[in-house]
């Protein structure tokens, strides 16, 4: 799909599947800054320099859905993909309705994993004109 990795904010709360998608993405060549919740993820992208935030859609406190918003907020350029194993429900409907770009259903396989990604990243960069 693209030959330059991505530098991701990945955004998990479980310690152990935040190790494994990071582990998952590096190994697709990917800079990769796992956090462990919402409010973290807000503080490192305000320092910026990412293509895009994979997260949780079950995150405690603020959830992927409202990470997503603020992200957008700041950022309409950020490619957002939700990661959920919580299957079709309201969430998922208004996540796929605009609020994020992809959504890949938990075990997140690989492949559809970095397809997602990319086409997300594709997309944010062809409608903001950016290469």
């Amino acid at each position: 799909m693209g030959a330059v990795p991505l530098k991701i904010l990945l955004v998990e709360d479980d310690e152990d599947n935040r190790e494994l998608l990071a582990e998952l993405l590096r190994m697709e060549g990917h800079a990769v800054e796992p956090v462990g919740s919402a409010e973290a993820a807000l503080g490192a992208e305000a320092a910026g320099g990412f293509d895009a935030v994979v997260a949780d859609l079950g995150l405690p406190g603020m959830d992927g859905l409202a990470l997503a918003r603020e992200l957008r907020r700041r950022d309409p350029r950020l490619a957002v993909v939700v990661v959920s194993g919580w299957g079709d429900c309201a969430e998922l409907a208004a996540a796929r309705g605009g609020e994020v770009d992809a959504v890949v259903t938990k075990p997140a396989d690989p492949a559809r994993l970095t397809a997602a990604l990319w086409g997300a990243v594709c997309s944010r960069r062809a409608a903001s004109g950016t290469p």
